[in-house]
């Protein structure tokens, strides 16, 4: 071990040597480090207690922020008219309507009865076999829809099915919607079932241009004026089949495929039927609509069908024939307008949803009463009493922030003393003081600031709410109250130059504070750039101190070299002398 360590020993003196030579036996490097850290140290400090107190000065910005933000959003709350609206609604037959109380909604008894509900037309296809049997042969068609007797607007349809159909509907926004439904029929079970808009107005006719081939129609006029009476009749020749969706109309029967049937299958369709009938054979491959009036029908020759009148003798209407494509004649539903009576008012609505029969409500209709439903608005003010509440607790924790972030002997981390003596602390905490005791801006019916509301600061600059008089204020005077924080504004600007009430101006001026431009972020802001300052000027020591260290070196290094020769030239002439003496002495 003591080889070792007078081994390394012996290395750090050769090294030195080596360095700096030996002549004065002093470890000038260490010498030189020393001197240039004298120097270093006490411009180190300075630099370093002011990047402290400035990296202090913007978490104290940021604490300040933090609280008034809360303090603003707690203002925030109250500056509105309809922060206000605490309207709790009764009502007696809550399954015919139910009610929602908007911002200006007042206190009050209504009654209401409702006699009818506005509902949609709604319109229904006949059958088809599957969601996706094939329409007009495959062939893209149009669409014709219009509303309550308007211009006609057109709809293509390039997927020939039903479902394709429902689609394009939807797609084309018109304000009716179609949806495919399975009724369980064993022949013909899909659908297409169409919703207009609810009111009467919203009416409406839907048609396609996807039209069969009329049959042939051949007319012998009846007359029983002659002296051989003649009885009308009709020949009737189906020349081609319809397709799936395809109607025919004869004589007011109507019989819509919903399968493709051919020539002879319509035919028999129409054949063989006596005067009302409204049904035939075609039922497998489509269904029947309507009835044949005023004519019987004989048998399926050749797609050939005879119509004979049964005013027989007579001079009667020619049979008539129509064809049509994708129909949807079928209604379920006329489209009609809600009927209601509120407080001795008849009132009608396109929609269930009426607004403003009373004034700041909507009432849902959704059933029809059973006499006379009564309604009963009551002021609620535990929501008002809740954000004032939360006001003094905001305002509070600002007051206390304010008090940590300069006070010298806080020990809060972070935060605590760090504006110690600074102004800003000072003038912001006068600014909110003044917020919440100062008067309002809009003063009413005597109620002229938060003093009125129970709110006071006490001596140690607490705020407190008294709320026993805030629940006079808000019992007796709730109007004036709402008038003195809001001034009855709604969503004002923060740039408004308009009065807006002890909140509104309140919120104008913490937002102006808090802003990019206000005084705590610019003060921040000058805080950081200082900090980049004193770094810049520690990188600028650093290499000063560098070049002192190298100068102290060289300087030293040279010092020691005479030395060094000064003893060598002593050492010379001890030498000589020695020998000099010894020649002499014999020594």
């Amino acid at each position: 071990m003591t080889t070792t360590t007078s081994t390394t020993s012996s290395t750090s003196a050769a090294s030195i040597v080596s360095t700096l030579g030996t002549g004065s036996g002093i470890d000038i490097k260490a010498l030189a480090t020393n001197l240039m850290e004298a120097e270093k140290t006490p411009a180190k400090a300075v630099i370093d207690k002011k990047v402290a107190a400035s990296t202090a000065n913007i978490s104290g910005y940021a604490a300040i922020k933090y609280v008034l933000d809360t303090l603003k959003t707690a203002f925030s709350d109250l500056k509105d008219q309809s922060d206000f609206n605490a309207i709790t609604p009764t009502n007696s037959q809550p399954s015919a309507l139910s009610i929602s109380a908007g911002a200006t909604a007042t206190t009050g008894n209504h009654s209401i009865s409702i006699t009818s509900l506005a509902k949609p037309q709604r319109n229904i296809s006949a059958g088809f076999a599957t969601g996706n049997t094939t329409l007009n042969g495959g062939v893209a068609f149009n669409l014709s829809l219009s509303v309550h007797g308007g211009a006609a607007q057109t709809i293509a349809v390039t997927d020939t099915t039903p479902t394709g159909v429902a689609i394009a509907i939807n797609k084309a926004g018109l304000g009716v919607t179609a949806q495919i439904i399975k009724t369980g029929d064993a022949t013909a079970p899909y659908k297409i079932m169409l919703t207009g808009t609810s009111g009467a107005a919203n009416d409406f006719t839907l048609s396609s241009d996807n039209l069969p081939a009329a049959p042939t129609v051949v007319t012998t006029q009846g007359d029983s004026t002659t002296a051989s009476p003649v009885t009308e009749s009709s020949q009737l020749t189906f020349g081609s089949g319809v397709t799936a969706g395809q109607s025919l109309t004869v004589g007011g029967l109507t019989y819509t495929a919903a399968q493709d049937a051919s020539a002879a299958e319509v035919a028999n369709a129409f054949a063989s039927l006596a005067v009302g009938a409204t049904t035939g054979a075609g039922t497998a491959k489509g269904s029947y609509s309507g009835a044949l009036t005023g004519f019987s029908t004989g048998a399926n020759t050749n797609n050939t069908v005879t119509a004979i009148s049964s005013a027989a003798n007579s001079n009667v209407t020619d049979l008539r024939v129509s064809v049509s494509g994708l129909s949807f004649a079928s209604s379920l539903q006329t489209a009609s307008n809600a009927a209601l009576n509120v407080d001795g008012v008849d009132i009608t609505s396109s929609s269930n949803q009426v607004q403003d029969a009373i004034s700041g409500v909507t009432l849902n209709l959704s059933g029809l009463t059973s006499g006379t439903a009564t309604l009963n608005f009551t002021r609620d003010t535990t929501a008002v009493k809740t954000k004032i509440q939360a006001l003094v607790t905001a305002y509070n924790d600002a007051n206390s922030m304010l008090t940590v972030v300069s006070d010298s002997k806080s020990t809060v981390t972070d935060y605590g003393a760090s504006l110690v003596g600074n102004s800003i602390v000072g003038q912001i905490r006068s600014q909110i003081r003044a917020m919440v005791i100062g008067d309002s801006s809009s003063p009413s019916g005597g109620i002229n600031a938060m003093r009125d509301l129970g709110v006071s600061i006490d001596k140690t600059g607490v705020l407190q709410l008294d709320a026993t008089k805030l629940d006079t204020t808000l019992n007796s005077n709730f109007d004036n109250a709402v008038t003195m924080l809001s001034a009855n504004r709604e969503n004002l600007s923060t740039y408004s130059t308009w009065t807006a009430g002890v909140a509104g101006d309140a919120v104008k001026k913490l937002t102006a504070l808090l802003a990019n431009t206000g005084t705590l972020t610019t003060q921040s802001a000058n805080a950081t750039s200082k900090i980049k300052s004193y770094n810049d000027d520690l990188a600028k020591l650093e290499t000063r101190m560098a070049s002192l260290l190298a100068r102290y070196n060289k300087q030293f290094a040279a010092m020691d070299s005479i030395v060094g020769q000064t003893k060598s030239v002593a050492a010379g002439l001890t030498s000589t002398f020695a020998g000099m003496m010894a020649a002499y002495t014999n020594k």
